[in-house]
């Protein structure tokens, strides 16, 4: 069975979890700015019934504003903290994927793929403008409701990123056991050496060439010339025994 398509779809979500860890991980440790709040404000207020409303009403629109210029100069930070931090996260996913064997190709195309989201997410951050988010125009109908909601406490942060951190684990974890193919444990056993012959001893040096069987153990010949032979007359034998006979006178 082909799994190319589950393998290319595990990739994608691996992908989503990394950054999702990442993003959520940023945003728990740094949440950013505050912005301003609701200032308050009722329709009472506005009607202006009483001098004691109208300085209540200043007093609220006063700190509505001051909270909004915080939040504006605060903001640019927060962009170039997050953006560093997310940067930094994504080249560390890229440089695990691609430092990855191949044995593990559909993971290290999730990491690869999750590290670009995470770029993608610090690009939007480090280009978007300053949030506006004090009312437009000069009608004070507008602070009715005005300001941004509480943002989410640690709890919730932490409970967000735990989440998505669990969820990645899981997913390399069940990648690693169901779409990895591992080598067999056992291997085989190596040959074992051939023995190589020693060298043979050298050869006792052979005896000297003679008639007959002799023995390598034998004392050399010795080389003491044979004595000459005396020179004998003519027809007669040189072995024969001398003649004692006296010359002729």
């Amino acid at each position: 069975m082909n799994t190319v398509w589950i393998r290319a779809v595990y990739a994608a979500v691996v992908a989503v979890l990394a950054a999702f860890t990442v993003i959520f991980g940023i945003a728990m440790v740094s949440p950013g700015p505050k912005p301003p709040g609701d200032p308050g404000i009722t329709f009472r207020q506005l009607s202006g019934e009483d001098d004691r409303s109208q300085n209540t009403l200043q007093r609220q629109i006063e700190t509505f504003y001051g909270d909004a210029a915080r939040f504006r100069n605060q903001y640019p930070g927060y962009q170039r903290n997050v953006f560093l931090a997310a940067t930094g996260f994504g080249v560390l996913f890229v440089l695990v994927g691609l430092a990855l064997p191949a044995l593990v190709n559909y993971l290290r195309l999730g990491l690869v793929l999750g590290g670009l989201l995470i770029f993608v997410y610090a690009f939007y951050i480090a280009v978007r403008p300053v949030p506006v988010v004090t009312p437009q125009g000069t009608n004070l109908l507008a602070f009715v409701g005005a300001g941004y909601p509480e943002p989410l406490n640690f709890a919730g942060r932490f409970a967000r990123f735990a989440v998505s951190f669990i969820g990645f684990i899981l997913a390399l974890f069940v990648g690693l056991w169901r779409l990895t193919e591992w080598p067999s444990a056992q291997r085989r056993a190596a040959p074992r050496p051939i023995p190589v012959p020693q060298a043979a001893a050298p050869a006792m040096s052979a005896a000297p060439s003679q008639p007959g069987p002799t023995s390598p153990w034998a004392p050399p010949p010795s080389h003491t010339p044979a004595p000459a032979m005396a020179a004998t007359a003519p027809g007669v034998s040189p072995w024969a025994p001398p003649s004692h006979t006296p010359p002729a006178t």
